[in-house]
């Protein structure tokens, strides 16, 4: 009986542990004291840039498993005490802010909680794909909306694990991907003599 007991709890143990178990993860940031840098955002539909320069705010993640994923920012006060009006992007592969109608998964400026709030709720994300996370402003400069730069929390929540990475930068990930290019080459060189 305390063998079958035993088999029965280290069973249970497996299975709650092989589970995909969902997650929560929050990062804060603030462009207004360390933007990335700045370009000229797209708009919440990848089909048009706006023709003002923004700063920005970048996070690479990815999931643990594929489904749909809630994706949120809260803004805050900037150091003059006007709340930031973001807008948040989503890309997938690769964010390049040169191109930034290019790779667009989701974007939203102003959630349900109106100026300060972002919310893309019900994100399809899959796993094994790098995403990354941009934070901007919907205008550069104080609007009747909010500053253009300042304070956030952005939260991605979903049924599989959300893994925060290292950023690499455009011209590095090149230069990786011809570095890498030019070594293959000298191995079959290596290999063919």
């Amino acid at each position: 009986m305390i063998r079958l007991l035993k088999l029965v709890a280290a069973v249970s143990v497996f299975a709650v542990s092989s589970m995909a178990m969902a997650d929560t993860v929050s990062y804060t940031g603030n462009t207004e004291t360390s933007a990335d840098g700045s370009y000229m955002r797209a708009n919440a539909f990848f089909t048009a840039i706006d023709v003002d320069t923004v700063l920005y705010s970048v996070q690479a993640f990815s999931v643990g498993a594929d489904g749909l994923y809630d994706i949120t920012s809260v803004q805050g006060l900037d150091s003059n005490g006007i709340q930031f009006d973001g807008f948040a992007f989503i890309y997938s592969d690769i964010f390049n802010p040169l191109d930034p109608l290019s790779n667009g998964v989701a974007a939203d400026d102003d959630g349900g909680g109106g100026a300060g709030t972002s919310d893309m709720l019900g994100v399809s994300l899959t796993a094994g794909t790098q995403y990354y996370f941009v934070m901007s402003a919907f205008d550069p400069a104080v609007t009747s909306f909010g500053s253009g730069a300042g304070p956030f929390e952005n939260t991605i929540s979903g049924p599989g694990d959300v893994l925060l990475g290292p950023i690499v930068p455009v011209p590095a990930a090149i230069w990786l991907m011809v570095s890498g290019l030019i070594d293959l080459g000298a191995m079959r060189r290596r290999n063919s003599t």
